[in-house]
């Protein structure tokens, strides 16, 4: 079998519809960021991006990500 590779990127984006997901399904935004350890304005910034651009939405906007690394 071929692996596939996966990038951070891709990773970050899988973990962040997760939390979406899982909060839809709880069907309480609180419980889940508490789950996840993240805040609920982070939570509402994914979601209202990824309802606006779908998986695009979620990739990272840092600008200088990774630059310091060699």
């Amino acid at each position: 079998m071929r692996r596939i590779e996966v990038t951070e990127d891709q990773r970050e984006i899988r973990r962040k519809k997760s939390i979406i997901e899982f909060a839809e399904k709880v069907g309480h935004v609180g419980r889940a960021c508490r789950r996840f350890g993240i805040a609920r304005s982070t939570f509402y910034l994914w979601r209202d991006r990824y309802r606006e651009s779908g998986d695009e939405g979620l990739t990272s906007r840092r600008c200088c990500r990774g630059w310091m690394q060699d």
